[in-house]
């Protein structure tokens, strides 16, 4: 997946999008029970670092390394929730530059290879959302605005501006299943990332330093809520690929139709 060209010619082109996180939310009928058997184990292939239960209200959690992060497998109510992210950060040790799982393109190829293989286990399925976090370093906080109007055709932010937020959804027709709406939400924002040191004594003013300038995308790609009709388990292989497609086209080309 390459980068989009910057009008500029001359210019370094921006680098690609990495993933820091990625989420399979699969919707299950109400009243479906907690699985017996360890799916961490069964997908991982040894035990959990820390699994808890709680039959009375139908929850269970599970989670631990995986890969130079963190996998987790959450079962509440009727929400089944496969999450791989990066490892959280040391209270002693900010970080002092951006941390990703890989390009997004790798990330969710080994993602998707997890999750198939989760099908063979899960329960039925009648809806599926692949949710991802995606950033992209840049220069500076003024950057990561410019490369989000790159991305959103039409935006324009003057400068001055924060706190920038835009989120849209685009739906489409499910290519897999036709009678399903697929909805594509993503939010766009630009970061500033700093680390501040507290001065002593307390009452005096409190330096910060930025470490680093991210552009940030959150994708939600799901099948619309509007649809209680269970996929048939052979059909999960295939809205998953849709999901994972659209996902890379928005990361490659920014928000189009």
């Amino acid at each position: 997946m390459q980068p989009i060209p910057d009008s500029d010619s001359s210019s370094t082109p921006p680098a690609g999008w990495q993933a820091e996180s990625v989420r399979l939310t699969a919707f299950v009928p109400p009243g479906t029970p907690i699985p017996e058997q360890s799916w961490w184990t069964a997908l991982v292939g040894e035990a959990p670092e820390v699994r808890t239960s709680n039959p009375r209200v139908g929850t269970s959690q599970e989670h631990g390394p995986y890969k130079g992060g963190v996998l987790l497998l959450n079962f509440e109510a009727n929400r089944i929730d496969l999450v791989r992210s990066v490892s959280p950060p040391s209270p002693a040790t900010p970080d002092l530059s951006p941390r990703s799982l890989g390009s997004v393109a790798e990330v969710l190829g080994d993602f998707r290879s997890l999750a198939l293989r989760w099908f063979e286990l899960a329960p039925p399925v009648f809806r599926l959302a692949l949710g991802s976090s995606l950033i992209q370093p840049v220069e500076s906080h003024r950057a990561g605005y410019d490369l989000v109007m790159r991305y959103v055709p039409g935006l324009r932010l003057d400068d001055g501006i924060s706190d920038f937020l835009y989120r849209i959804n685009r739906p489409r027709v499910s290519r897999a299943i036709p009678a399903l709406k697929v909805n594509r939400l993503a939010t766009w924002t630009a970061l500033a990332i700093h680390v501040y040191a507290l001065a002593i004594p307390m009452s005096m003013t409190v330096q910060g330093q930025e470490m680093y300038s991210v552009t940030r995308v959150e994708l939600d790609i799901n099948t619309s809520p509007e649809s209680t009709v269970e996929i048939m388990k052979v059909d999960l292989p295939n809205i998953l690929d849709e999901l994972v497609e659209l996902s890379l086209e928005v990361a490659e080309k920014g928000d189009v139709p």
